[in-house]
């Protein structure tokens, strides 16, 4: 048996930190959602997670980090910042011109994510 944990994707990180549960019979990912018509369960492999393409979905991530304890996300035309207790920069990059704004906020969003999971729990 392979006991052998498997490193995730960036997509697959943020799904899981926005509640996404792996599909035991397969190696789909149960995504919640819900919109103005529908709700309920999907499953998508990893190649079908779109927070780094899809405003619809990163800024669902954004609107989760924005209802934790002192925390905010910051977007600006070229700069994203996750403040944590006004202090710590937990997911700050500065990309200038080299990136598109959405791929600034999902790093962003990545790095912070990262940095949540590394911190102790309560």
């Amino acid at each position: 048996m392979n006991t052998e944990k498997k490193e995730l994707t960036d997509n697959e990180l943020i799904a899981q930190f926005m509640g996404a549960k792996y599909w035991p019979k397969s190696s789909k990912l149960l995504v919640k959602y819900s919109d103005a018509w529908d709700f309920g369960t999907i499953a998508f492999g990893s190649d079908q997670l779109k927070y780094n393409t899809s405003w619809d979905w990163l800024m669902s991530v954004v609107e989760k980090i924005n209802t934790l304890p002192k925390t905010g996300v910051c977007i600006y035309p070229k700069h994203c910042m996750v403040n944590v207790d006004q202090v710590t920069q937990a997911g700050s990059i500065d990309h200038g011109d080299t990136c598109t704004l959405i791929k600034i906020v999902y790093v962003s969003v990545v790095n912070f994510i990262k940095w949540h999971n590394s911190q102790p729990k309560i």
